[in-house]
């Protein structure tokens, strides 16, 4: 059976975690282990998008995995924007068939880096037109469930991918 890719305590130190993980907080989370997989991460207690963060780096999942990885969820968050009668801007969507053209080598890593950050932008732009256009408290009450279970499907997803590159 082969291994899964690991990471040290050194390495996740070198990630820059959130002031909550000190060197201290993830040894005593590593405990006796030199060596965590991502399986290891899944089992920590600790919150499940802590978990997400720390299983989406290039030591466990591979880049391109990674990269195909951030496709999928951008299509659902999109698709989740068009369930709700809303049209995304065409920008996001070519930011995803740019980088999937990325990994195929049909496109320069310019060429992504620029349809990534007009992504960034007309998504900068929607947030700021929804606050404009919603309550915040109504907002963050009907977001909070649905940002929970979109975490817990990243995560499990990200898992899945994560297994299988070995």
């Amino acid at each position: 059976m082969t291994k899964l890719p690991s990471v040290t305590v050194a390495q996740v130190l070198a990630w820059r975690p959130c002031p909550p993980y000190t060197r201290e907080r993830i040894r005593e989370l590593f405990g006796r282990k030199r060596r965590f997989t991502c399986d290891d991460f899944a089992r920590l207690e600790i919150p499940i998008q802590d978990k997400l963060w720390c299983i989406l780096h290039r030591e466990l999942i591979p880049d391109k995995e990674l990269t195909l990885l951030a496709c999928r969820y951008a299509k659902r968050t999109l698709g989740y924007e068009c369930k709700a009668g809303r049209e995304p801007d065409e920008r996001s969507w070519n930011a995803i068939r740019v980088a999937r053209r990325f990994i195929a080598g049909e496109v320069s890593q310019a060429e992504l880096a620029s349809a990534w950050a007009a992504a960034w932008a007309a998504a900068r732009g929607a947030a700021w037109a929804a606050r404009a256009a919603k309550g915040a408290a109504a907002e963050a009450a009907a977001g909070a469930s649905a940002y929970a279970a979109e975490i817990r499907w990243q995560f499990r997803a990200a898992l899945k991918v994560a297994r299988k590159t070995i």
